[in-house]
């Protein structure tokens, strides 16, 4: 199984609305990928709490059955039509791609 984490930041202002409206898009349009790509296993989506200078404004986890899954999910429609959105409002975005290893 892989693990792929990502994390944004938003920005304050941009066209597409203010961060609180683009963070509430951003949660539906990723949510909606879980059941449009096959080989995802599992998909979750958080909103931070923690007012911290550090701390990123949204977190997707999603874990899918193999590196052939994660590699079709980043060239599938769905996750593209997410991927333009959040180029126009984010400034920031951290990525993980990990292998679940039995031990």
């Amino acid at each position: 199984m892989i693990k792929h984490i990502v994390f944004w930041r938003f920005l304050e202002l941009t066209a597409e609305g203010s961060r609180k409206d683009n963070i509430k898009q951003a949660q539906k349009l990723l949510l909606a990928m879980k059941d449009k790509i096959e080989g995802i296993i599992d998909l979750k989506v958080g909103e931070n709490i923690q007012n911290d200078e550090n701390a990123s404004d949204i977190v997707l986890i999603i874990t899918f059955t193999d590196i052939e899954a994660l590699k079709i999910y980043q060239n599938h429609p769905a996750h593209l039509e997410v991927k333009d959105f959040l180029s126009k409002v984010r400034y920031e975005r951290r990525v993980i791609d990990y292998e679940i290893k039995d031990l």
